[in-house]
């Protein structure tokens, strides 16, 4: 049976997601839970000098500086191409991965707070006891976050826009809610990759599908520009498990969710078509670089993983002593795919040590 879309509440909704991929034909369910061309890759590792560990990190590539996290909670910068170490200040939250385009600004994850790395001051953009904040992207000059607060119904949504040199970010458009539908253990999320103007949130719930139990996909479309709510889209597509993430990847006008399912727990939608993957590992993946279709999984018994989406390729490296503990706060893929950054344990280190690794040029 062919997967289908259904419009939620009978409307169409003029989105890029709806417009460009959930309304084309699909085939499916795909050719198998093992689709990838698996290379295994000895890669050449550079430790870069960082002696207090790295609980965090993330790059800036114009100006060739790595800001990361201590041990001990310092921010620093490292300068890529001497080596040498600039103290910034402390930080007690992880760094957010929204980059600045202008590489000033450094927010801090959870909270409306970032520090200004040009005059070395910290700045507050929201009250202290204002809802917790999910940066969402920079458009030109312009942060923006969303703000989620729980309802009876569900959650309660504020979207938040702040330009360098305000004293505090200003509401952008009005509030809005979106409900969970009546299931009290539904969760909503936004999807991660998300470029302006557009915002999704998704839920997924368990149904029952001709006597078995199965899982649907709820997405809903939120537009900056006009400051308009879509209704639900739901994806019914016999989903073999839950949904953990959700990853949109606006240059390619591709999806990939992540799905709590023993095989199929990679989807990787395109216009074309859509394939599952079997990752080999009950982690959720991990987003190197919301530019780049890739994620990345870590298996201590295994090792480490990337999967190049588009290509259908999965590269394993494999390393003489090998390393644990990689989250997504702590590897970073580069804007054009050449070099990988990760601060695993190493060996029996007790602490995080921060290396590089050029990536083969793969073929298309």
């Amino acid at each position: 049976m062919k997967p289908n879309l259904i419009l939620g509440l009978g409307f169409f909704l003029a989105s890029c997601w709806a417009t460009s991929l959930w309304s084309q034909p699909l085939r499916g369910p795909g050719d198998g839970p093992h689709p990838t061309l698996d290379m295994t890759i000895t890669p050449i590792l550079q430790s870069l000098p960082i002696y207090c560990g790295v609980r965090d990190f993330i790059l800036w590539e114009h100006s060739h500086q790595l800001i990361y996290r201590d041990d001990h909670n310092s921010l620093n910068a490292m300068d890529l191409d001497n080596g040498s170490v600039r103290a910034y200040s402390s930080m007690t939250q992880p760094i957010s991965r929204v980059v600045d385009p202008n590489e000033r600004v450094l927010l801090a994850t959870g909270i409306g707070r970032f520090f200004d790395a040009f005059h070395r001051y910290w700045q507050w953009i929201m009250k202290k006891q204002a809802t917790p904040m999910h940066h969402l992207f920079w458009h030109g000059n312009t942060l923006y976050s969303i703000g989620q607060d729980k309802s009876v119904s569900g959650a309660e949504f504020q979207i938040y826009q702040y330009e360098p040199g305000d004293s505090l970010a200003k509401s952008k458009c009005s509030p809005f809610s979106v409900t969970t539908g009546g299931s009290v253990d539904t969760e909503l999320k936004v999807a991660e990759g998300s470029t302006y103007p557009d915002v999704y949130i998704h839920k997924t719930q368990k149904v029952e599908i001709q006597g078995s139990e199965s899982y649907t996909l709820w997405v809903r479309h939120y537009d900056l520009e006009k400051c308009e709510l879509s209704p639900w889209y739901i994806y019914r597509n016999e989903l073999p498990g839950l949904v953990k993430r959700v990853f949109w990847f606006d240059s390619l006008r591709s999806v990939a969710m992540s799905i709590d399912h023993p095989s199929l727990n990679l989807l990787w939608q395109t216009p074309e078509g859509i394939k599952y993957f079997d990752l080999g590992t009950s982690q959720t993946p991990m987003l190197p670089n919301p530019k780049q279709p890739v994620l990345a999984t870590q298996d201590n018994q295994k090792g480490m993983h990337l999967i190049f989406l588009a290509r259908a390729t999965r590269l394993w490296f494999k390393t003489s002593v090998g390393f644990s503990g990689l989250t997504e706060q702590n590897i970073w893929l580069t804007d054009d795919g050449t070099k990988l950054y990760v601060a695993p344990y190493f060996g029996s280190r007790p602490y995080r040590t921060l290396i590089s690794m050029d990536l083969p040029q793969l073929q298309d």
